[in-house]
Order: C-alpha cells, then structure tokens, then sequence
C-alpha cells in the first residue's frame, strides 16, 4: 500500500462528498426561481457521485481504507451568480487537488490511478468551465 496515494485519494473523496452536498444545496436554493439551470447542478452531483465512487474503490484496490471528512461548505445563499461563484472556486479546488495527486501518481508510476484521475480532471474542468459560461465569464 501507498500511504500517501491513499491519503490524497480520501482527500479527494472528501471534496467529491462536498461537492455532491454542495451541488444539492445550490438545487434546493435556487430551483424555485431558475428552473432552467437546475439541471447542471444535478447532472454536477451525478458526476460528483460517480467520481466518488470511483475514488473509494481505487483506494480499495490500493489497500487502503475511503474515508473522508466534508470540509468547506457553502454559505447560503439564493443569488445564483453566487452559487455559481462557490462551485467555480469549488472546482477550481478540485482541479488544483487532482493536478497533485496526476503528478504524483505519474511520479509512482501508478498508471491505473493516472488514467482515473485524467478521467476525472477533465470532468472537473467541464463543469468549470460550465459554471464561468453560466456566470458569462470567460475560461
């Protein structure tokens, strides 16, 4: 086992479990007034979901044990140019994490994990740069 795969793999999951609570949080706020961008956030959560998933049976693979503390929450709000804000700086975080754990696991030669991580990068960068779109900001 890698202790240090696994632990940037639980840091990981924890963001994942985060961005889910998030992302059901930013549903519940803002869906009685902006029903045409409700969708993201679920179809966000689907793939925060799956990711997690992903992660936890990685660590698994890797002997290790998936747990995850959520850190970070959102603060309320029903103004969706900032719940939007709070998931690009979300994702932003999630970028900047999963770009550490590539390069280390690059680094360790631990190719299943490069090939999931790739994977899930680039999901993250989507929903981004979705977000920046929504919020009519420019990547």
């Amino acid at each position: 086992m890698d202790p240090k795969m696994v632990h940037l793999l639980n840091q990981a999951l924890a963001d994942e479990h985060m961005a889910i609570a998030q992302y059901l949080h930013h549903y519940n706020q803002v869906r009685s007034k902006f029903t045409d961008v409700i969708d993201h956030f679920q179809e966000h959560m689907a793939d925060e979901q799956g990711h997690a998933k992903e992660l936890a049976d990685r660590i698994y693979a890797l002997k290790g044990k998936p747990n995850s503390t959520i850190e970070g929450f959102a603060e309320y709000t029903e103004d969706l140019d900032t719940a939007l804000k709070q998931d690009v700086e979300a994702e932003g975080k999630a970028i900047a994490l999963y770009t550490e754990i590539l390069k280390y696991a690059e680094s360790v030669e631990d190719q299943a994990t490069v090939m999931m991580l790739e994977a899930i990068l680039d999901d993250e960068r989507k929903h981004q740069d979705e977000f920046l779109k929504m919020l009519g900001e420019p990547r």
